[in-house]
């Protein structure tokens, strides 16, 4: 049996409130009735008891009161579901009351956080196992040396792990840099030769389309492991991103929930098998004589800036949000020419933001949190003033939230199918005109009947009628299935 703790204090207007002590607190939980409250003890869903403690005050000269509610639960993990639920209807009836509720303890968070970080721990380990084995048994030491070049000094120099006490490198490298030892793509050639011979070429005949392929880049992980482990690098490199989303969630100690805990543990055990073969069978891999100062020196280049790991988490969460919307067909519209033709758009971010949130698929405060990280972006980037590490790496934290939360709503419309019924009843004049005769929304295992997108509106095409319901709903097109 554990225990598990979780506070809140809670901030109520005086004027007009239903709760102004713990009595008629108690009768607002008491609404739900799966909750009864009995002394110093609260039972849900009739089975289930924790532990209740209530203070209760005025806040001075403010008009407000505040309740501070303690629930104590002694169970086992595999009953902590149950805790969860009972947490949230709790703070769902305080919510709904105008109650501002704010943590003070949260066990249920912290067991999560603590169950997940060993698993964050051990793959992270195994990552830099493998690329050592790999840079000392395949490029040799000399990158490892005291000797290093300047460049890969100064890197690790400023790597916030540079006072880690392991001589290795690898070790003082961040865990999000770690990715760009494998998966990064570079090239094995300086491009400017490549531009050199297309201006040489007299004619196409002259040109050695193998060579030419030479310089396309790519990671070291497609170079070298592609061979001997049957897994796309831009599969695991997008694994490793959002595990270190997650991560973050816990180094910062944030709010950890179950959620969060399953997606630590799929994404570790899809890493895991990759790293597992890799490392079997990395005397397979071969680096002829001539690669290896290239990838050391790509491999060095790979420590970055601190503002460059903001830089590249805001890009990542922009992409994602801009395939949010593309799938969504929200990311063009039409305009019309002074000449009557039409031409299309690419709608500008802080408008693709507002039209995403206006159509429910983005919550308001996640649209608030876009357009402040979109302007933190571009002062960054154009501005000349210096900006202090903590206000840098507090706005990467908060990317890494913000991405966890679109990755989320991504997943969730993905999911989402729309089956469209024609209407049949259509008169012998109105030929060529469609008009919509139902539609209902699949989500889960739930059904729902928009009745409010049946209505006289007229479609020339299948393709403009999907466009539409696709607009309305949140759902991508590829998922709008016609049902004839």
């Amino acid at each position: 049996m554990k225990e598990f703790k979780v506070e809140y204090l809670i901030l109520m207007d005086d004027a007009g409130s239903f709760c102004d002590g713990k009595t008629t607190f108690n009768k607002l939980l008491q609404v739900n009735s799966d909750i009864k409250i009995s002394n110093n003890k609260l039972t849900y869903k009739k089975n289930f008891d924790v532990g209740y403690n209530l203070i209760s005050g005025e806040v001075e000269n403010k008009g407000q009161r505040f309740f501070q509610i303690t629930l104590n639960a002694q169970c086992e993990a595999e009953k902590l579901d149950v805790f969860v639920e009972l947490i949230r209807d709790v703070k769902q009836i305080i919510q709904k009351s105008g109650g501002k509720p704010e943590i003070l303890i949260d066990d249920v968070s912290s067991y999560y956080s603590q169950e997940s970080y060993p698993l964050i721990h051990r793959i992270e380990n195994k990552m830099r196992k493998l690329i050592t084995n790999f840079m000392l048994r395949k490029i040799g030491t000399s990158w490892l040396k005291d000797s290093s070049p300047e460049t890969f000094k100064q890197a690790v120099e400023k790597s916030k792990r540079k006072d880690a006490p392991q001589s290795n490198a690898v070790y003082k490298v961040d865990f999000i840099h770690l990715a760009d030892f494998l998966f990064k793509p570079y090239s094995v050639h300086n491009v400017k030769n490549l531009f050199d011979k297309l201006d040489e070429a007299v004619s196409l005949e002259e040109l050695d389309l193998e060579k030419i392929k030479e310089f396309i880049p790519k990671s070291n992980w497609q170079r070298y492991f592609s061979e001997i482990v049957d897994c796309d690098d831009t599969f695991l490199d997008k694994r490793w991103r959002q595990l270190y989303d997650l991560r973050c969630l816990i180094a910062h100690n944030a709010i950890v929930n179950k959620r969060d805990y399953e997606d630590i543990r799929k994404i570790v055990d899809e890493i895991n098998v990759s790293l597992d073969k890799a490392i079997k069978d990395i005397d397979k891999i071969s680096v002829p004589a001539d690669d290896k100062e290239v990838v050391a020196e790509s491999v060095m280049s790979n420590i970055n800036l601190l503002y460059g790991e903001f830089i590249r988490s805001w890009k990542y969460l922009d992409s994602l949000v801009f395939k949010l919307s593309k799938n969504l067909n929200m990311h063009i519209k039409r305009r019309s020419l002074s000449d009557g033709t039409m031409r299309n758009y690419a709608v500008p971010r802080h408008a693709l933001y507002r039209e995403l949130t206006k159509s429910s698929i983005l919550p308001r405060n996640l649209l608030e949190k876009l357009m402040y990280l979109q302007d933190f972006r571009n002062r960054l980037m154009h501005a000349e003033e210096i900006y202090a590490d903590s206000e840098i790496e507090r706005n990467t934290f908060l990317v890494h939230e913000c991405t966890v939360q679109v990755h989320r709503i991504y997943e969730k419309f993905s999911q989402r199918r729309a089956i469209v019924d024609i209407d049949e009843n259509m008169p012998e004049t109105m030929e060529g005109i469609i008009r919509v005769g139902r539609v209902l929304i699949e989500n889960d295992e739930e059904v729902e009947d928009r009745q409010d997108l049946v209505d006289n509106t007229e479609f020339h095409s299948i393709n403009e009628l999907i466009s539409f319901i696709s607009s309305q709903t949140g759902i991508p097109e590829s998922n709008v299935e016609i049902s004839h």
